[in-house]
């Protein structure tokens, strides 16, 4: 199989570039939403680069995939979970009791959203492309390991934020 983890990552910065275009028209549950798919993929794509095939669509849990809490930092642990915030009721009117998205998110929400993603897309870049010895959290993953959609990723949660996340492993 071809190594695909570059499409990936260049996927992240396009969905990155969307979201500051987004948000420079106003359409800022957009910009929100395109920010979380750029590291959701930017994680991805390490995943994919250590041989691992990648499973699910939670920031936090995929971040846990690729690192520990104490190499990445409570701030990008913050920026991941603030992100998954982002991935369903940015696009579905019913993520709320009336309303639809565009009415909720505001610029403040993606001048958040943005940095965080780039903080996201900058740290999977340097695990890419730091040599494996020398890589934070796991050097290996096991494919087999992070397939179950049934909650395999709620233990890297666990072991990343200190707490169980609802919704890990069950969004694909």
């Amino acid at each position: 199989m071809a190594a695909r983890h570059r499409d990936w990552l260049r996927q992240a910065d396009a969905d990155l570039r969307h979201a500051r275009q987004a948000r420079g028209h106003g359409a800022h549950e957009w910009a929100c939403f395109a920010a979380e798919q750029a590291a959701e993929k930017s994680l991805t794509a390490v995943i994919l680069s250590r041989g691992a095939d990648a499973w699910g669509h939670t920031v936090t849990a995929l971040l846990g995939l690729v690192t520990t809490a104490e190499q990445a930092g409570e701030e990008l642990i913050t920026c991941a979970k603030s992100l998954d915030k982002h991935y369903i009721p940015t696009r579905y009117p019913n993520g709320f009791d009336t309303g639809a998205p565009v009415d909720f998110y505001t610029k403040k929400d993606s001048d958040d959203a943005i940095p965080c993603a780039e903080r996201l897309i900058s740290f999977a870049r340097s695990q890419i492309e730091q040599p494996e010895e020398r890589r934070s959290g796991c050097s290996t993953l096991g494919a087999s390991r992070h397939r179950d959609p049934a909650g395999g990723a709620q233990d890297h949660l666990v072991r990343l934020a200190g707490q169980r996340h609802s919704d890990a492993g069950k969004r694909r």
